[in-house]
């Protein structure tokens, strides 16, 4: 009887596939009908984010598939597995098969990217209509800042601080003020930066929402 041991066969673990178009479509239409708001624009990203995350999964599948037996060992050898003699080609299949591999991992990282991607959309993150909403927000309350700013005065409170001055830079504007209150140190956390608090640097468009509400008062 042949007690010679073989190499156990190798069936490299795919990722699950991502949904067909059919089951994608579905899930669309739930989560409209949940009230998630979705255009035509979020449609095709959905579709597309699902079809990206396919193409990468085979790609990987494919890449995991070539590589699980870099040193041909798949049957048996007289002296049985691990006595595979590593000679330089051995050695070149084997820094190939580590090459590949890590590119597999990174194809099904980008596959769940596209994934989780999807997924939001569905939920209604990162849709138009959710950017929309967070841009009306971001106005928003750039404008209640430099309404403030405009007409607040030494000791005016705001929710639980007082107000200390406002700072207006070189050419009037006002561009930081300084509170008191709570947890507040005096020369380390009482003075907020506004262009940089809340409009991300940008000085130009700050002084323009300056320069347009204080049109609107003069009126």
């Amino acid at each position: 009887m042949n007690h010679e041991p073989k190499a156990p066969s190798r069936t490299p673990a795919t990722p699950a596939p991502p949904p067909g178009n059919d089951t994608v479509n579905t899930r669309i239409e739930e989560a409209v009908a949940s009230g998630i708001e979705l255009t035509g624009v979020d449609i095709a990203a959905i579709h597309e984010h699902f079809a990206q995350a396919d193409d990468l999964n085979r790609r990987a599948g494919r890449i995991t598939q070539a590589s699980s037996d870099p040193l041909r060992k798949g049957n048996a050898f007289p002296l049985g597995v691990g006595y595979t003699r590593m000679t330089r080609t051995a050695e070149k299949r084997l820094d190939a098969s580590v090459r590949r591999a890590g590119e597999a991992v990174e194809l099904a990282r980008r596959a769940q990217a596209h994934l989780r991607q999807a997924e939001d959309m569905l939920a209604g993150k990162d849709t138009e209509a959710h950017h929309r909403k967070v841009t009306a927000a971001r106005d928003a309350l750039r404008s209640f800042i430099v309404d403030r700013l405009l007409t607040w005065k030494k000791g005016d409170v705001f929710r639980q601080f007082t107000i200390k001055r406002v700072n207006r830079d070189r050419e009037g504007y006002p561009a930081s003020y300084s509170f008191s209150g709570p947890d507040i140190i005096a020369g380390h956390n009482d003075k907020i930066d506004v262009v940089r608090e809340y409009f991300g640097g940008n000085r130009e468009a700050f002084r323009a929402l300056v320069d347009q509400a204080r049109a609107a008062r003069a009126v």
